[in-house]
């Protein structure tokens, strides 16, 4: 009998373990230089791309199907997070905004914009958006290729509520 339930406990343990390891290890991600810091899957590259007029980090999941870019700077002319925004937009052409949310993320304003970006036969979801933190503009490009894919939906909205200023 004890055997039994030993057996028992051992294969319920056993089976919880593909659970356990579907969901990724998370690594916090600081940027000093441009005040902030957010998490990833453990997995995800995470570069900086200074090949640009502006710097910014680029995030891509392993399969390169989700993707999560954000930059800030100064906020010289204080801008509004609406006006920015706008101007965002205007860079995808083809794409068809069907959803604005303002929200407040740790302590930075968001203001965001989603939509699906139409090319050929391509469609993705987008998400933009841009935040205000005291003297600072945080902006946000992020998205995937599997437009009704709630996993990839969660996933990404896990990686921008991890945003927060720092300083």
């Amino acid at each position: 009998m004890q055997k039994k339930t030993v057996l028992l406990i051992l294969f319920f343990v056993l089976s919880l373990q593909p659970l356990y390891s579907q969901n990724p290890q998370w690594e916090k991600h600081t940027f000093e230089n441009y005040e902030f810091e957010f998490k990833t899957p453990s997995n995800w590259n995470v570069t900086i791309n200074d090949r640009a007029s502006q710097i910014y980090v680029e995030c891509y999941s392993p399969d390169n199907q989700i993707y999560f870019f954000i930059t800030s700077a100064e906020n010289e002319k204080k801008s509004s997070p609406d006006i920015v925004l706008s101007y965002l937009k205007v860079t995808y052409e083809n794409c068809e905004f069907i959803r604005e949310e303002t929200k407040k993320i740790n302590n930075v304003d968001f203001v965001f914009s989603s939509g699906i970006n139409r090319m050929s036969e391509i469609q993705t979801y987008i998400k933009l958006g841009v935040g205000k933190h005291k003297d600072r503009i945080y902006m946000i490009d992020s998205g995937y290729s599997e437009v009704n894919s709630e996993d990839a939906d969660d996933l990404l909205n896990d990686i921008i509520n991890s945003v927060k200023a720092i300083h």
